[in-house]
């Protein structure tokens, strides 16, 4: 879930299609898609960051960053890759933001913490 500046809420949901959907969640009324965006075919976890308006994706290729607002930027950028390009060993897992404001991903059996960037 994700609460932007004006305080909604919106709710993002990964698809086996290669396609991210961003909902609105209001509070009186039906739920509304405001955006699609291309995440990985094999994205299984995301977490929104309300403070930095961010959305985080677990990718087989690693761990990628969004723009959360319904409006931002489809681009996505790399937070953390798997090697030999990254320091990754498996991929993305589940995702935590820790309180200091960085990311940790889930890499197998060990939780590594980057920085939110």
């Amino acid at each position: 879930l994700y609460r932007d500046a004006q305080g909604l809420l919106h709710a993002f949901v990964l698809a086996e299609n290669g396609f991210a959907r961003q909902w609105l969640l209001p509070a009186e009324g039906e739920p509304r898609p405001v955006r699609d965006f291309a995440v990985a075919p094999d994205a299984e976890h995301c977490r929104a960051d309300d403070g930095r308006d961010r959305l985080y994706v677990s990718e087989a290729t690693g761990l990628w960053r969004h723009a959360a607002e319904p409006e931002g930027d489809d681009a996505r950028a790399p937070l953390a890759l798997v090697r030999p390009h990254g320091p990754l060993r498996q991929g993305g897992g589940e995702i935590a933001l820790r309180a200091d404001g960085a990311v940790a991903v889930r890499d197998g059996q060990v939780w590594r913490r980057f920085e939110a960037g």
